[in-house]
């Protein structure tokens, strides 16, 4: 018998193909979490752009910069890159993004707002201590 939970997980698509991300521990998720703000502040920044070309120049940026957030924190998806980069959608590559984000960011009480996503963009990652 064992004591292991599972853990929760949540399926994505880019270019057809689906990846299964697991929930991560408790030091993943933070640094994950971190690294996200990024990513977020770009799309708020493109959210509240009344220019429409800035608004789509800013939203490209935060394509490239949800794609890149991806591959940093899974290796399938990294071990996909040349496909992805090639065949993926910016809908699906945002669309992906999201469902990880709010996966990953589910269990804590605050909503995601360009303030919290600048102050997450701002916060150095933290530094994983040894288990040994």
């Amino acid at each position: 018998m064992t004591n292991e939970m599972e853990r929760a997980s949540v399926e994505i698509t880019l270019a057809g193909k689906t990846y299964r991300i697991d929930e991560p521990v408790r030091r993943r998720a933070r640094a994950m979490i971190t690294t996200m703000g990024g990513v977020l502040r770009r799309m708020f920044e493109a959210q509240n752009e009344p220019n429409d070309v800035l608004t789509g120049m800013i939203m490209l940026g935060a394509v490239d910069a949800a794609l890149d957030w991806l591959y940093g924190h899974f290796d399938d998806i990294r071990a996909d890159k040349k496909h992805l980069d090639a065949e993926a959608t910016e809908t699906e590559i945002i669309t992906a993004f999201n469902t990880v984000a709010e996966f990953i960011a589910r269990p804590f009480p605050f909503q995601v707002t360009s303030k919290n996503a600048a102050a997450l963009s701002t916060t150095s990652t933290p530094k994983a201590e040894s288990t040994s």
